[in-house]
């Protein structure tokens, strides 16, 4: 404060042989520097700032030399100082210079602790538009938590994919350190949206998708069981674990409790959806038939007179369970090949077994099984 600077400046005006430096002064900074004693009557004293280097007469506070009779008035001086100034009023001191160069390099810090005074940024990064004294197009380095004098850093521009819509809303106060940057063409801007909008898309497709263990095809699944099978080279992989397991025998698998066959979150969801097509099955029968009372109480009256007969009962002519899951699985005609509709296996009505491999290789030779009977 203003306070302080007058209180220093009236201590050290109290000590003897302390001086301050005229060229830091103009630059508006407080150099402090030692007055080197004359060695003879009639010398000058000299000084030599330690800030800036410059030499001068601890009397007369000019250009140093030598001999006392030299020494300029205070009107001499302060003329001095105003031509100094009107030199230099375009030029940058090196304080300045090392500042305004950091600040290109690191960026410089805002605490914002209003909400209505949040820096307009996009997802990319950049300013949208001006801000106190950034100018649009500005990149934003890092935001932290805290204030200036102790922030801790939760986001910067090195990892886009934290997400930085996430962040941009996180409570008060807040440090963001911006950086000047040069002038970006629009299709600059374009390009980097792009970026970050595939780096977006490759960290959804990674949380939503699984590895093929043997050639890495990133595989999501939509719906179902965790048995996968990899449509690049055919492999059979679990979807939880993401290990490789047997093609001949893929639910073995599961049934060793190593990974459930159903997620319980697809359990449930397999629930509903099937609460759901029942109500709504349901309603297409009446929407279509009616109710069906009298017909209900027909039925339960043949019912008690003895005369409802019972389904017929399931023979091995009209088919057989799949050997993997034990589905039944009906014959199509006299043809003994069969696909369960459960877990998709193949399998021949005739021998009861899983057929590995081509369908029609099953069926040939004089020992195989006939594919009609």
């Amino acid at each position: 404060s203003r306070w302080m600077q007058l209180k220093k400046q009236q201590i050290l005006d109290t000590l003897e042989g302390v001086v301050f430096c005229p060229r830091c002064e103009v630059l508006g900074l407080d150099s402090p520097t030692f007055v080197e004693p004359a060695t003879s009557e009639g010398e000058a004293p000299l000084a030599t700032c330690g800030h800036c280097g410059y030499v001068f007469c601890g009397r007369c506070y000019g250009i140093a030399h030598a001999n006392l009779a030299d020494c300029i008035s205070e009107e001499d001086r302060l003329l001095q100082v105003a031509q100094y100034k009107a030199e230099n009023s375009t030029k940058m001191s090196t304080f300045a210079k090392k500042q305004a160069r950091k600040e290109r390099e690191v960026g410089k810090l805002h605490e914002v602790t209003d909400d209505y005074d949040r820096p307009p940024v996009e997802t990319t990064g950049l300013l949208t538009q001006d801000w106190r004294d950034m100018r649009e197009g500005d990149e934003l380095v890092s935001i932290g938590s805290g204030t200036k004098d102790k922030f801790q850093v939760i986001w910067t521009n090195s990892n886009l994919m934290m997400g930085l819509d996430k962040v941009l809303v996180h409570p008060l106060p807040l440090v963001y350190r911006i950086r000047r940057c040069t002038e970006m063409s629009e299709e600059g801007k374009i390009q980097k949206r792009k970026i970050l909008e595939e780096l977006q898309s490759l960290k959804a497709l990674k949380q939503s998708s699984m590895p093929c263990p043997r050639c890495k095809v990133r595989i999501s699944r939509s719906a179902g069981c965790n048995h996968m099978r990899c449509v690049h080279c055919d492999t059979h992989f679990c979807y939880r674990c993401g290990a490789q397991i047997p093609s001949d025998n893929p639910y073995s698998h599961f049934s060793a409790n190593a990974c459930p066959t159903f997620d319980k979150g697809e359990v449930q969801r397999m629930q509903v959806d099937a609460a759901m097509n029942a109500d709504q099955m349901l309603q297409d029968l009446r929407n279509q038939f009616g109710r069906q009372e009298e017909l209900f109480a027909l039925f339960n009256a043949r019912v008690g007179e003895g005369t409802a007969t019972r389904a017929p009962k399931r023979t091995w002519e009209e088919g057989s369970p799949c050997p993997t899951c034990r589905q039944w699985n009906y014959r199509a005609g006299r043809a003994n090949h069969a696909r369960c509709h459960a877990c998709r296996s193949s399998y021949c009505h005739h021998c009861r077994q899983r057929i590995v491999g081509s369908v029609p290789s099953h069926y040939r030779g004089s020992d195989a099984c006939p594919q009609h009977s």
